[in-house]
């Protein structure tokens, strides 16, 4: 029991409420869905490449969606 209050002060505070984290739920895109979204990001009308930076775990150069205003 003590240890248990412990973890709560430490992590929520003294006297403080213990928060409920919001759950998350996962799905699996559909291959069509993924095609698509892969074709509209690869499309240089609404993509724009940078020139100087890149993703250094996949060595692939970072993408910017065009600004439409």
């Amino acid at each position: 029991m003590i240890s248990k209050a412990r973890i709560h002060c430490h992590l929520n505070g003294p006297g403080g409420f213990s928060i409920k984290k919001p759950s998350f739920t996962r799905e699996k895109l559909p291959v069509k869905k993924l095609q698509e979204f892969e074709n509209f990001i690869n499309n240089k009308v609404y993509v724009i490449m940078s020139s100087y930076k890149t993703v250094s775990k996949f060595n692939k150069l970072i993408k910017y969606l065009c600004d439409t205003k």
